[in-house]
């Protein structure tokens, strides 16, 4: 096999150079390495000299094993651990946080009330004395203006904390699907692995039996292509297992510690009232918004209301009760003043009133079509659900097991020789496929639950 240069040669070369380092290692540790160590520990056992150094290595041996031990023992990364690890770790999750404190600090500035002018007047105000004016004047909208105002901010933060919980939703599903496919990709990778080393015995019984004329090339080749396919099949497998490692460390960081959990059939989850998804109150805090903002628009068609308080000076003489009297500069004058402004030309105005009317019609439509999308999207599930349960049932009682046995007495066939090599190969290639097809039959299962908990997402 090292030698060949026929078909599957590049399958062949690569495993024959690893039995063949393995008997030539093997080889010298049994007959060279263990017995000089032997003589070695016998002499430093009748030496009292060398008693220390004996605990020494067995004191470094023992902690090179305790060491050993937890890297075989990993901790299983669970999906709740996976979940928490997002929260903590996802930069879209952080951000979505980030944008609903913010959204929140913004409702105390929902009572925005105009700047205060201030003026003062100085010189020849009333008469050719130097006099000096001080006045101060406030508008205000309409008090309507301000409540709905308020409500505008509130639903606008309600609205981007519905969006955080819709981001969050996402984010779950999208590292609950990464988790599957993993452990999918670890199940089939056992499966693989094993066929390689049974496909690998099949090979060389292969050679041994074309060498004396019991089979034919056709037959050999024939092995060897499956060997060949299988090979493609676990470069695909270790590719896609980078690839979905790469994706969840995006989503919850890094996990290297971890091991990945078994592929079990996942348990559906009962019957909850969720009154409305995150993908469906969104649209609902649009409406929201709009239906405020109506009344921002409506408020703003009312007049705004004006009050003024002026302090001034009358440099001079004046008549007060039918005597003259001087005033001077710190003698001063007060009055108030209150007037309205009113919205005179409104055109502009109840066009943008008309425009926010049919951004609320929008958002109904919206909320309403998303709930259809929502219920549909939840009976499909719900079928595809009971189906692929159905599904597994029949695997697990009787497909699986009959293609199982199918596989080890077509081997046993061939190995008395009532069974010709192809027709073994075929027999047992097609009890692995069938067990391949098992393993994704459960992913296939538990990512509709999985679209199932989406849409009943309640965090």
């Amino acid at each position: 096999m090292a030698l060949s240069n026929g078909a599957g040669a590049e399958v062949q070369r690569p495993l024959a150079t690893v039995v063949i380092g393995g008997l030539i290692t093997s080889t010298l540790l049994t007959l060279i390495v263990l017995p000089i160590m032997y003589i070695r520990m016998e002499k430093m056992i009748h030496s009292r000299h060398h008693r220390k150094k004996i605990h020494t290595i067995s004191a470094m041996m023992f902690l090179c094993i305790v060491s050993a031990t937890p890297a075989l023992a990993q901790t299983i990364l669970t999906e709740e651990m996976a979940l928490r690890m997002a929260d903590t770790y996802n930069g879209e999750l952080r951000q979505s946080a980030a944008y609903t404190a913010a959204a929140q600090a913004l409702r105390g500035a929902s009572l925005t009330i105009p700047k205060t002018d201030i003026s003062m007047e100085y010189g020849n105000v009333n008469t050719f004395n130097t006099d000096t004016k001080i006045t101060i004047e406030q508008r205000f909208s309409f008090p309507t203006f301000y409540s709905a105002q308020k409500d505008v901010a509130t639903a606008q933060a309600e609205s981007i904390a519905e969006q955080e919980r819709l981001t969050k939703a996402d984010i779950y599903k999208k590292v609950k699907i990464s988790l599957l496919m993993l452990s999918r990709l670890e199940e089939e990778k056992k499966l693989l692995y094993s066929m390689d080393t049974m496909l690998l015995r099949t090979v060389l019984s292969a050679e041994q039996q074309l060498s004396v004329g019991d089979i034919s090339i056709i037959e050999k080749n024939a092995v060897l292509l499956q060997k060949n396919a299988l090979y493609m099949q676990i470069q695909e497998n270790r590719a896609s297992i980078a690839f979905y490692k790469h994706e969840l460390e995006v989503l919850i960081g890094p996990f290297d510690s971890f091991a990945m959990p078994p592929l079990t059939v996942r348990a559906s989850m009962s019957d909850s009232t969720v009154f409305l998804h995150p993908f469906e109150s969104v649209a609902q805090k649009e409406q929201e918004i709009a239906m405020a903002q109506y009344s921002v628009e409506s408020s703003l068609l009312l007049p705004d209301i004006r009050v003024g308080y002026s302090n001034q000076s009358f440099v001079g003489w004046q008549s007060e009760g039918g005597s003259e009297r001087f005033y001077n500069a710190r003698q001063r004058f007060s009055s108030f003043t209150i007037g309205i402004s009113l919205p005179l030309f409104f055109t502009a105005q109840q066009a943008r009133r008309e425009s926010v009317a049919i951004q609320q019609s929008a958002a109904e439509l919206q909320l309403l079509h998303r709930t259809r999308i929502r219920m549909h999207s939840l009976k499909q599930l719900s079928e595809k659900q009971r189906t692929l349960r159905s599904l597994i049932d029949e695997m697990e009682n009787s497909a699986l097991p009959a293609a199982q046995d199918m596989a080890l007495r077509a081997e046993k066939a061939w190995n008395i020789g009532s069974l010709s090599l192809f027709e073994m190969a075929y027999i047992r290639q097609n009890a692995w496929e069938y067990q391949k097809k098992y393993i994704q039959t459960i992913a296939d299962y538990n990512t509709i639950l999985i679209d199932i908990e989406f849409w009943n997402f309640s965090r």
